[in-house]
């Protein structure tokens, strides 16, 4: 029988002042740290997880080479999540200074060619901070492997919240604490021999972003590792140094319940977005606090798992894709029209800790009727879903009544409508197949 090792380390992704602004996001510096960590897991096998506090990952397959080699592994063996934090830095190293003249000219954006040349350049280093954390993790995790057992919860939170509204114009995003939000909240915890948890991972239906696209009062805007480091870091000092580690879940249609960009809908339809600026910040602490509290009592009640074989396993589906005329950017487009197109891949892993733990990995981002599906109808007694964490696919997959309605979501995905139940009924018949 195999004994489950695992190995976990943490590293800060070290932004500089010469890396700001930056392109398209126009980050002026750092508030606080935002982290990549990376999970090693050993029985029979050996995989590995990093876990990146930015938006998405450009270069996921340089990252897992790279992680690869340190934890003596394929690369195939190593999956890259974004946590999809949206008020911390990402971008593309292959981002052109002509892509950026004719992205800057569509948004209305007074840049010169000579300032492209210098975001190039500083997309470059912001690309090359996530990958050195990565390094860095890899080496702390490699050197920490050991015995653990697994136990898992069922935990909940009440920091998630709709985000679908109809206003006077259609419908789009906003608050809306009257269509149900998926508050909950699976926690794995591995301890050591000793008792004592060494790793600690929560996988929760929203991305960190109460700072999304908010400014602080004199028009600066600090990068952040959100509610994702900041729930970290208080769970860390709560569990003596256990690593701590925010998944990402099933967040197309959840929000944080608490925004530092406000909005308001009044009696006739209309909305209204506010930015609080430094609010902010209390927001992520008290959200913080509270998503805090929800892991520590889940894990207070976690239930030892068997853990004694690992697995990965990798599928890959092609659906249809789409193209949609008509619409209007930043707006709800009552008249916008959808049209089937090239099809589109995606990407599908999963990972299996001993008879009863899948967690499902994907590289879309999907609702949470999707994910209530697919984990009613899981062969397995614990099933979990970790999202942007697939190089195959991207952006929303939401369901066929968000493309009735025509919804943020449903204009920004290049999936063409039915396809989340199609995904769902596959990711089922996998895990069945797996479960034999």
């Amino acid at each position: 029988m195999s004994v489950l090792k695992v190995g976990a380390g943490k590293a800060v992704i070290n932004y500089t002042d010469e890396m700001f602004p930056n392109f398209g996001e126009f980050y002026t510096g750092v508030h606080d740290d935002a982290y990549v960590q990376v999970i090693i897991f050993e029985s029979g096998i050996r995989t590995a997880l990093v876990a990146v506090e930015t938006v998405i990952v450009s270069e996921p397959d340089l990252i897992a080479a790279k992680v690869a080699e340190i934890a003596e592994i394929p690369a195939e063996n190593v999956i890259v999540h974004a946590k999809h934090v949206l008020s911390a830095p990402h971008a593309r190293r292959n981002e052109k200074p002509e892509q950026m003249l004719e992205m800057a000219k569509r948004r209305g954006m007074d840049v010169s060619a000579e300032e492209t040349e210098i975001y190039v350049k500083r997309n470059g280093m912001i690309c090359d901070a996530l990958i050195d954390a990565a390094v860095s993790a890899a080496e702390k995790a490699a050197a920490a492997i050991e015995p653990v057992t697994m136990h898992y919860a069922a935990g909940f939170t009440d920091v998630i919240v709709n985000r679908l509204v109809k206003t006077s114009k259609g419908w789009w995003q906003g608050h809306n604490p009257d269509i149900p939000a998926d508050g909950s909240l699976p926690v794995l915890r591995f301890d050591r021999m000793d008792g004592k948890p060494a790793v600690l991972l929560f996988f929760c239906n929203v991305a960190p972003g109460v700072l999304e696209f908010s400014k602080l009062a004199d028009g600066s805007r600090p990068a952040s590792g959100d509610m994702a480091a900041e729930t970290e870091r208080k769970l860390e000092e709560a569990f003596d140094g256990a690593v701590c580690v925010y998944l990402t879940a099933a967040t197309g249609d959840h929000w944080q319940a608490l925004r530092a960009i406000h909005d308001t809908i009044d009696k006739n339809g209309d909305q209204t977005v506010t930015d609080l600026h430094e609010t902010g910040f209390v927001f992520i602490d008290i959200i913080a606090d509270r998503l805090k509290e929800a892991v520590t009592r889940a894990a207070a009640k976690t239930a030892e798992q068997n853990s004694d074989s690992l697995a990965l396993d990798h599928f890959l589906f092609r659906y249809p894709g789409q193209k949609v005329t008509g619409a209007r950017m930043g707006q709800p487009s009552c008249d916008a029209v959808y049209e089937e197109a090239q099809e589109q891949p995606l990407g599908l892993d999963v990972l299996r800790i001993g008879d009863d733990t899948a967690i499902v990995f994907i590289g879309v981002e999907i609702n949470g009727g999707t994910w209530k599906y697919i984990k009613e109808n899981s062969p397995f007694r614990n099933t979990m879903l970790v999202e942007f964490a697939n190089k195959d696919g991207g952006g929303y997959l939401p369901e066929k009544d968000y493309y009735d309605k025509i919804t943020y979501q449903s204009l920004k995905t290049r999936y063409f409508g039915g396809t989340a139940e199609r995904l769902a009924e596959d990711t089922v018949r996998v895990l069945k197949e797996l479960k034999g």
